[in-house]
């Protein structure tokens, strides 16, 4: 289950791929409107078969706003099967199962499509928002990592704009690695590239926090050196020589008490 949250970053880094895409499809694709069918698309004959695919596809993105998520997968899957574009439908398919909850399925349909289109970073991005989404925080941050590195170099080679979803997503996840100045530095980013952002709020709230404070541990092989206490006044005692080389050090002999009478027998002393 994921946290509030992590389901707004999901949704919104979703949000932010692919609804203009879908807008654009469902109106932008030619011939006039088309009443969504209430019955199941699967049949006996197939009727899909019968459909364009940039038609399966415009009728999967309407049955996707109108909350019909399963129908809506099913066209989409067909359109991409019977050869759509496949950069217009993935996003459209991946938006779908988050909608519908389905957040493994969303990342079957992406991941295979990234090992062919490794540089589609705004894609990467949200893949990487389903596994933090999932609690996968490896995983989330080498596609965020991956995502921020190639949204950077198209931003310097084509002057897009680099990918600020990137930042405040890779800020979530080391904040739950516990690595605390690492996420400042791509808050502050998110900041700097959407100061007006979606985000901008919560980040702000997060950067004025106070920064823990991180004791230092001691090695185990360095220990401290104890120093002796010694009280104001005291004389230090004199150290003790070692004797000259070739003499002989005798140590005293306590003679043995006395009794009662002498060792002679004589009388008591």
């Amino acid at each position: 289950m994921i946290d509030r949250a992590l389901q707004r970053a999901v949704v919104g880094a979703c949000a932010s791929l692919s609804l203009s895409s879908l807008a654009l499809a469902a109106s932008g694709c030619g011939g006039p409107s088309v009443e969504v069918q209430t019955t199941s698309p699967a049949t006996a004959s197939d009727p899909l078969n019968e459909i364009p695919p940039a038609e399966l596809y415009r009728r999967g993105v309407i049955l996707g706003q109108h909350g019909d998520f399963v129908r809506a997968e099913q066209y989409l899957l067909a359109a991409r099967n019977r050869g759509f574009d496949e950069p217009r439908v993935i996003p459209a398919l991946m938006e779908v199962c988050v909608r519908a909850s389905r957040l493994s399925a969303a990342l079957g349909y992406a991941e295979p499509y990234l090992e062919s289109h490794p540089t589609d970073w705004p894609l990467r991005v949200l893949v990487g928002s389903i596994h933090l989404g999932l609690g996968h925080l490896g995983d989330a941050r080498t596609h965020l990592e991956h995502a921020q590195r190639d949204g950077q170099a198209a931003a310097t080679r084509d002057g897009r704009p680099e990918p600020a979803e990137a930042h405040y997503l890779l800020g979530i996840v080391m904040r739950e690695q516990a690595e605390i100045v690492e996420a400042r530095t791509h808050f502050a980013r998110y900041l700097e590239l959407e100061p007006e952002g979606t985000h901008a709020e919560e980040v702000r709230a997060i950067l004025d926090e106070p920064i823990p404070h991180q004791a230092t541990p001691v090695p185990p092989a360095v220990r401290p050196t104890t120093v002796p206490v010694r009280l104001p006044g005291a004389t230090p005692a004199p150290e003790a020589s070692a004797p000259p080389a070739g003499t002989t050090t005798t140590t005293p002999t306590t003679p043995a008490s006395k009794g009662p009478t002498g060792d002679d027998g004589g009388e008591p002393w």
